[in-house]
């Protein structure tokens, strides 16, 4: 089975066909070259948008959040904002790398 073809090329068909969020990673990940971090990256991006777009943070940035003593569940996890904050968490993690 191939996605691009499943779903004529378009990934906004690809949401509104799958049952869940989880449906949802496995089926961005069945396209050739992209892996779980990519999925994890366009779903991020596009949680505020989609409504089953709803990855979980990835553990890197859970850890970083920690560490600065920031509450990630002072935001809605369905906002842009929290998308920006997780975005921005990656940003100082390879800063600081």
């Amino acid at each position: 089975m191939q996605a691009t073809e499943d779903h004529g090329g378009k990934l906004s068909r690809i949401e509104r066909s799958v049952e869940s969020a989880a449906d949802l990673e496995v089926r961005l990940d069945a396209f050739y070259g992209v892996g779980p971090v990519t999925v994890n990256i366009f779903l991020r991006e596009l949680r505020p948008f989609w409504a089953k777009a709803d990855p979980e943070p990835l553990p890197v940035v859970r850890a970083l959040a920690r560490k600065i003593r920031l509450d990630l569940g002072r935001y809605k996890r369905k906002s842009r904002t929290f998308a920006r904050v997780e975005a921005g968490l990656i940003r100082l993690r390879r800063m600081s790398s």
